[in-house]
């Protein structure tokens, strides 16, 4: 008898290349998001327009697409959830949050331990995300 994780497919390695061409593709759908998402067709369409960009690992599959996009937009949220609903935190494209002084420092580590999808934020203490201006495109704020 097979055991479950044997069915299971292996995790998949993106590179900036990858991303790119993914967001890319969605920006050329955009027009066919339901709320936050596009529809399975969307992802399957997207893993072929990316097949044979990987530099390791097997070319990615509609699923692992949809999974790309959903951890995609866990990191845009948390960046709008600071953005928008901190009093007095900054947030650009270049030095991300910016933080420099100890009271920025203090809100930071607080913002960060208050949820755990607040926790995709800590990669940009002092720089922006390069892939905020393509999700900008496909999720206004």
């Amino acid at each position: 008898m097979a055991r479950k994780d044997e069915n299971k497919q292996p995790k998949a390695q993106w590179n900036e290349a990858e991303v790119d061409a993914l967001l890319d593709y969605l920006i050329t759908q955009k027009s066919k998001i339901a709320g936050t998402t596009f529809k399975d067709e969307v992802f399957n369409e997207a893993s072929n327009i990316i097949a044979g960009m990987g530099t390791y690992g097997s070319s990615k599959t509609g699923p692992q697409c949809k999974t790309k996009w959903a951890l995609l937009k866990q990191t845009h949220n948390a960046i709008e959830q600071y953005h928008n609903n901190q009093s007095g935190c900054h947030w650009d494209n270049v030095n991300g949050a910016n933080i420099q002084e100890e009271a920025a420092e203090a809100q930071w580590g607080q913002f960060l331990s208050a949820s755990v999808a607040n926790k995709a934020m800590r990669f940009f203490k002092n720089t922006g995300w390069r892939f905020w201006p393509k999700m900008l495109e496909i999720l206004p704020n």
